[in-house]
């Protein structure tokens, strides 16, 4: 059992017990440090949870849910389909045979009798033609059984998934509700004294009182409806996704079910038996035995039928086939349209919830501010801040309701489309990414020993979040904190951003080194499971006369490192201006290569420089580092990032370095 299923356990006994009591009862006054310190604490559990990584995994498991077999309904395709087959195999025939007196009032019993077997064939009407016909009607039954079947499957999974969208958010819910909860119950004492000691006024308190008798009542729903359900134990916070609404239109264009489920009518409506009250044709075998005095002892065939006379034509079809060819129609135009309304209807929620995840996101900025300043010493009053952590709960909790209205809208468009769920029918949007501020790109950030020992880990990670950083490049250096070293780390996991450890001397590119060099980078991996190579033989003093001999002692210095770590991460930082062979011999060795694309501003020097490079390594393997003292803002910065993926396809650039990154901000 994980410690967050206990928590919401906890919870969920919690406020269960607490709805029972008096607002105030035992409520204990919190001093200004046990407040920042719940503020610190809610924000953080909060950010955790809205902030882990979206993939479309989340949005199967809401949307890929099926009803389960039990409930769907029955076909009968199987039994039609043994009926047809029963049909199929009975061609009419029948063995038939007789024994007859003579006239028993008129003469013996055995005189003048009859005795016959006869062999028969009904072609016809109850005979082969008809049972034929027969088998070919149940099979047509079938198909749309089967059809009919698959509609009804399709609306018994839009109400499962219904339920399923509910209970899928509904930990989610009672995660944040508790946190705001916890928030409430501290700051309410707070007020009331505020209110009884003639500092604030009734109405003021009414605020407060009204937010959490909101928010338990809130609870106590969520345990009433769903507190059995294994959903209640399960944070998972979908991302916004969009839908392709035309390749839904083209797919229903294409569908050829419904066309089938028309024609299967059509046909069953012209395609009568014409057997049932028509003529009926036998052809027979018969043997006669002289039995009873019979004096016959024959072999004879023959044949029999009979023709129904019936002074009026057979009733036509016409006008039925016509309404249902016109039904047809409507039931198609009526498709289309209904999907266009309800993805109308999605459109219209999807940008609710957007505005929503906007909002949360300016509620966030504005908390990132205030630990920023808490960071830089300035006094802060506690009121305000506790305001501004109120408003992020609220914003993080509506937007997890309008989350759950875009999926029920989302559901709502495949039931009508008749459109069963697929994961090519629906994005991730981009603004559901997280850590967002408008930074696209997979972004490292060089960060030396010197920063690191005049930051704490949290201003660290908060200067990371902020410049939209996911990964960080580290040089602990041999002055460097390893207490610090360790915060890093583990903070590293809450914060969603992978740390790399700088390792390396550019002597290891000797070949007396190598040994060295891999039994270095054995050790660091303890560490940290991801490596950087800091190793530049181009800044030896003889690089320029041993150009390929070095960058060949390189590949040989990393094939020995490989050798003795095979399954570590490991990236390395080259110059642009290495062979080719080099370059290509990088691939198998390394998972990432950071080529320092430093010395020049001009967007078509720097795509030239990576273009020769991502057409030897795989763009996936390749990022492209930027030195910001060639920049004179961060503005310049991203627009270089922008354009050489434009130019290049490259999405993976790296800064160097973070003292220069902040300078550039400091002068912006």
């Amino acid at each position: 059992m994980t410690l967050k299923y206990l928590n919401l356990l906890f919870y969920f006994s919690y406020f269960v017990l607490l709805a029972s009591f008096p607002l105030g009862i035992n409520a204990q006054e919190k001093t200004d440090v046990e407040l920042w310190e719940m503020v610190q604490k809610l924000y953080s559990k909060t950010e955790n949870e809205l902030e882990a990584p979206v993939t479309l995994f989340s949005v199967n498991e809401i949307l890929g849910k099926r009803c389960p077999a039990s409930i769907n309904s029955d076909s009968q395709y199987e039994e039609l389909m043994e009926e047809a087959e029963y049909w199929d195999n009975n061609y009419g025939l029948e063995l038939r045979g007789g024994l007859t007196s003579g006239d028993i009032e008129s003469s013996d019993f055995d005189q003048e009798g009859t005795t016959y077997l006869e062999l028969s064939w009904d072609v016809l009407r109850n005979g082969y033609k008809e049972f034929e016909f027969k088998a070919k009607d149940l099979r047509r039954k079938a198909a749309l059984k089967e059809i009919a079947a698959d509609l009804d499957r399709k609306q018994r999974d839009y109400q499962c998934r219904s339920y399923h969208i509910d209970n899928m958010f509904v930990g989610l819910e009672s995660y944040l509700g508790n946190n705001k909860l916890e928030l409430l119950e501290a700051v309410y004492p707070i007020e009331r004294k505020a209110y009884l000691t003639g500092a604030s006024y009734f109405d003021d308190l009414l605020i407060s009182e009204e937010e959490l008798v909101n928010i338990r009542q809130k609870l106590e729903y969520l345990y009433t409806l769903h507190g059995s359900s294994e959903y209640a134990f399960t944070i998972k916070n979908p991302p916004i996704i969009d839908v392709h609404i035309a390749k839904i239109l083209s797919n229903i264009e294409k569908d050829s079910q419904y066309n089938e489920l028309l024609n299967l009518e059509k046909e069953a409506l012209s395609d009568t038996n014409p057997y049932e009250y028509g003529s009926r044709l036998r052809v027979f075998l018969r043997k006669e035995f002289d039995i009873l005095s019979s004096n016959r002892d024959d072999l004879v065939a023959g044949v029999r039928f009979s023709i129904p006379l019936v002074a009026a034509d057979e009733p036509s079809n016409f006008h039925r086939l016509q309404r249902l060819e016109q039904e047809g129609s409507f039931r198609a135009w009526e498709r289309i349209t209904r999907v266009r309304g309800a993805y109308e209807s999605f459109r219209e929620q999807k940008e609710r919830t957007l505005t929503q995840q906007y909002r949360y996101l300016r509620s966030k900025e504005r908390m990132r501010r205030v630990f920023a300043r808490k960071m830089s010493g300035d006094e802060l009053n506690i009121s305000a801040v506790i305001a501004r952590l109120n408003t992020y709960l609220n914003a993080a909790i509506e937007l997890v309701e309008a989350k759950k209205s875009l999926y029920q809208r989302v559901n709502q468009v495949f039931l009508i489309s008749g459109e069963a769920y697929s994961p090519e029918l629906v994005k991730v949007s981009d603004i559901s990414k997280p850590n967002y501020r408008s930074r696209e790109f997979q972004r490292s950030l060089y960060v030396w020993s010197s920063s690191i020992n005049e930051l704490s880990p949290e201003q660290l990670f908060l200067i990371a979040k902020t410049k939209g950083i996911n990964n960080l490049i580290l040089s602990i250096g041999k002055q460097g904190d390893l207490v610090k070293q360790k915060e890093i780390i583990d903070l590293s996991q809450t914060n969603n951003i992978s740390i790399d450890f700088i390792v390396g001397d550019n002597s290891w590119v000797n070949e007396d080194k190598w040994q060295d060099a891999a039994q270095r980078v054995a050790i660091a991996s303890g560490i940290s499971n991801r490596i950087h190579l800091d190793i530049e033989p181009q800044a030896l003093d003889d690089y320029h006369n041993k150009k390929k001999q070095y960058q060949n002692d390189y590949i040989q210095m990393l094939k020995a490192i490989r050798k003795a770590s095979p399954d570590q991460f490991i990236s390395v930082a080259v110059p642009f201006h290495w062979e080719p062979e080099t370059y290509q011999q990088l691939v198998p060795l390394v998972q990432l290569v950071y080529v320092m694309n430093y010395g020049s501003t001009k967007i078509d020097t720097l795509a030239r420089r990576t273009n020769k490079i991502v057409s030897i390594i795989p763009h996936e393997k390749v990022s492209v580092v930027l030195s910001m003292k060639d920049f004179s803002n961060e503005f310049e910065v991203e627009q270089a990032f922008e354009q050489l993926h434009q130019l290049t396809g490259v999405n993976r650039f790296g800064i160097h370095k973070l003292g220069d990154l902040l300078t550039l901000g400091a002068n912006k």
